[in-house]
């Protein structure tokens, strides 16, 4: 079948599973995407979005929920203090 002067492609129809499989195949080949992608012939786009469908599952949220404290003693109308010891604060 041609569509605009060009044959179809026949999409391949893969299972979660098959992509499991691709992903580790890709991990062991210390290839870039980009070149693993060309040399399997499988689609850079689709190879994106099963990656990011199943890494992406089971990875907490990078927010945490932060509980205000009052000082009314202090300058500063925000102070964040970070797990490494860092502070940022902000004037009102």
């Amino acid at each position: 079948m041609e569509t605009n002067g060009r044959a179809k492609k026949d999409r391949v129809q893969r299972s979660e599973a098959d992509w499991k499989s691709i992903l580790a195949d890709y991990d062991r080949s210390a290839q870039t995407r980009a070149a693993f992608c060309r040399k399997t012939g499988v689609p850079a786009s689709t190879f994106q979005l099963w990656e990011r469908k199943l890494r992406g599952r089971g990875r907490q949220s990078a927010f945490v929920e932060m509980t205000p404290t009052v000082q009314p003693a202090s300058r500063w109308v925000v102070e964040f203090e970070f797990a490494d010891g860092t502070t940022a604060r902000v004037r009102g």
